[in-house]
């Protein structure tokens, strides 16, 4: 039960990343948090999550508050207004536009997943 830093992903060698575009990585066990990643300036949002859930589910979340630790967090929403959470492998896009974002595991037997949040500053077609 630990806050894991994130970590901003480089592209492998004569692979770019477009410009206004970050991949932002956390690796999480059952009842870690991530550090929440400040992102309001990236409008256009998508999380991927995989691993071996066992039986932990990963909930996204938001903060508004503009301070270094945030204590109020809401569970963000993709397109359809369902709350983000993965017990499988899969994506989602967020439609939301929160300060800060951050993932959370359930105390489940999760064993690893990783989560992959990529924001851009224009919206892809």
């Amino acid at each position: 039960m630990a806050v894991v830093d994130f970590a901003i992903e480089q592209p492998p060698a004569g692979h770019g990343i477009p410009t206004g575009t970050r991949r932002v990585t956390w690796t999480l066990a059952g009842g870690d948090t991530g550090k929440p990643y400040p992102c309001p300036h990236y409008p256009d949002k998508n999380v991927s999550v995989s691993g071996t859930f066992d039986s932990a589910t990963v909930t996204i979340q938001g903060s508004d508050e503009i301070i270094a630790v945030p204590t109020l967090y809401y569970t963000l929403h993709d397109q359809s207004d369902n709350d983000i959470t993965f017990t499988t492998a899969r994506g989602e896009q967020i439609v939301n536009n929160p300060y800060q974002i951050r993932p959370s595991v359930s105390a489940g037997t999760s064993t690893a997943v990783v989560v992959r949040l990529t924001v851009t500053t224009t919206a892809r077609r």
